[in-house]
């Protein structure tokens, strides 16, 4: 009886033992070992020995399967990413520091020159003329001075602020910009829009538009410069096989404790069929 007993243990311990020799060998050994000269059978280990060719195959599952195009642009797109870059935004302060200091006047003297070149003279002499007809309307005057001479009038004034904004007016408008700018200067967005009185809910569903938009027109070429495969295959490329192996095995512990088991149950149950048969 204890001779069964035994027997039975002892083709337990062997299952147990075997299928825990079967697992370390998937990592060890790390290197190719030789004796005498040859090559030793089994090294290095299964990993190991298949490194480059998983590392590959781990990186396109993740970035055919797992990561695809779909899979990223629906994660950026979620809501809370909306809302959390929304409210980054709106915090986000602007500065003029050292290396952008020169950047107002820039800013200014483009705002400036647009201005002065923006058809002002055609635009002041029109609204003159319209103002002088409407105030000369159902008068007697509208009898006496023709639509000519409210023109030429108009054509004149129109000339004067083309002229002066070219010149002097040019100046004061960069310089009013300018300043105008400075004051924004450590001012978080969110502050900005307040003192302007710009919708914020606007400007946040403009912001998300922008974002989405943009997100779904260029996903593909940013996951093909990303290439994040190939990010995943270097990474495990360049881990060291100690640390892959104790990841895997922290991993899937329960997994690998549940096959050691079952080499014990296996072995168990052979020694049990060899003794009843």
């Amino acid at each position: 009886m204890i001779q069964h007993i035994f027997a039975l243990a002892l083709s337990a311990v062997i299952g147990c033992f075997t299928n825990y020799i079967a697992l370390k060998m998937l990592f060890r050994p790390y290197e190719k070992k030789q004796l005498f000269g040859l090559p030793v059978p089994f090294t290095p280990g299964i990993i190991p020995m298949r490194r480059r060719d998983i590392a590959k195959a781990i990186g396109r599952l993740v970035s055919e399967d797992l990561m695809d195009d779909a899979a990223v642009e629906a994660a950026l797109c979620e809501k809370q990413v909306i809302d959390s870059i929304n409210t980054g935004l709106m915090q986000y302060t602007m500065q003029f520091d050292k290396e952008n200091h020169a950047l107002p006047s820039r800013i200014a003297d483009g705002i400036a020159d647009r201005i002065s070149k923006s058809g002002l003279e055609q635009l002041v002499t029109q609204e003159v003329f319209q103002m002088l007809k409407a105030r000369m309307d159902n008068s007697i005057a509208a009898l006496l001075v023709k639509d000519q001479i409210l023109m030429d009038i108009a054509a004149t004034f129109g000339e004067k602020v083309q002229s002066y904004v070219e010149n002097e007016g040019r100046i004061a408008i960069s310089k009013k910009i300018e300043q105008e700018i400075l004051e924004l200067n450590h001012m978080p967005i969110v502050d900005i829009l307040d003192k302007y009185e710009v919708d914020q809910m606007m400007v946040r569903t403009e912001i998300a538009r922008c974002y989405t938009n943009t997100i779904h027109t260029q996903i593909a070429g940013v996951m093909e410069a990303v290439n994040i495969g190939k990010i995943v295959e270097e990474k495990v490329n360049a881990m060291e096989m100690q640390e892959l192996e104790r990841i895997t095995f922290k991993v899937m512990r329960h997994e690998l404790h549940a096959i050691i088991y079952l080499g014990a149950f296996i072995g168990f149950l052979l020694g049990l069929l060899h003794l009843l048969f």
